[in-house]
């Protein structure tokens, strides 16, 4: 449990997500009996945190695309789980602003791009013309651009 004098207190805290290169691999993976295999490899975005922020202090988060810092905010804010460790705050917490707001999330990155590009009145051929400039510019990690994005 934190002491009282502290506002965030984490040890151990990480948090794996498993990429499925196939969209029905996730229900092969689900499957009764399991058969036997594994059918998505494990992407650790945090790895063994640990962090005390005493009450009245800030703290500034910063990194690459891709270090963990969306992971950790929502850890904080509970809404998602860590996969190992524990990360308890005193007071209250709210996201302010959530990265994936107005992304389907069993759409790919990619798929996304194309959806908010129509949205937004692009047409087919331009959206192509554009899609890798946007990629290249969202600085993802190789591969992670053609997977879902919850």
């Amino acid at each position: 449990m934190p002491s009282e004098t502290l506002a965030i207190s984490a040890r151990g805290l990480a948090k794996a997500y498993r990429l499925f290169d196939r969209g029905h691999h996730r229900l092969l993976q689900h499957a009764p009996g399991g058969l036997g295999k594994r059918f998505y490899r494990e992407h650790w975005a945090l790895e063994e945190l640990d962090l005390d922020v005493p009450a009245g202090e800030s703290v500034a988060v910063i990194g690459r695309n891709g270090s963990g810092k969306s992971t950790f905010l929502q850890l904080l804010c509970g809404t998602s789980t860590p996969t190992r460790g524990w990360i308890e705050t005193r007071g209250r917490v709210a996201p302010l602003l959530e990265l994936g707001a107005g992304f389907a999330p069993e759409f790919t990155g990619r798929e996304n791009l194309r959806l908010a590009a129509s949205i937004l009145g692009l047409r087919r051929e331009e959206i192509e013309a554009r899609a890798e400039d946007i990629v290249a510019f969202a600085d993802l990690p190789r591969g992670f651009i053609d997977q879902p994005v919850k």
